[in-house]
């Protein structure tokens, strides 16, 4: 997946994250946003794994 450093601002800003490795956004390199993104989207993919796994124990899908 292909970003601008603008649209990966946004993305981070709409879903409450200020600060890229310690730093504010706008004096974040494009490589510490991405980094910052990536740490959003594994929590995220997890949470709703463990939501899955919550109402379905087996894992399937009925």
């Amino acid at each position: 997946m292909t970003f601008f450093r603008g649209e990966l601002v946004v993305k981070l800003i709409r879903n409450g994250i200020t600060h890229a490795c310690g730093k504010p956004l706008n004096d974040a390199s494009f490589e510490e946003l991405m980094d910052e993104w990536s740490r959003f989207v594994l929590r995220n993919r997890s949470r709703i794994e463990h939501r899955r796994y919550q109402h379905d124990p087996n894992g399937t899908q009925s």
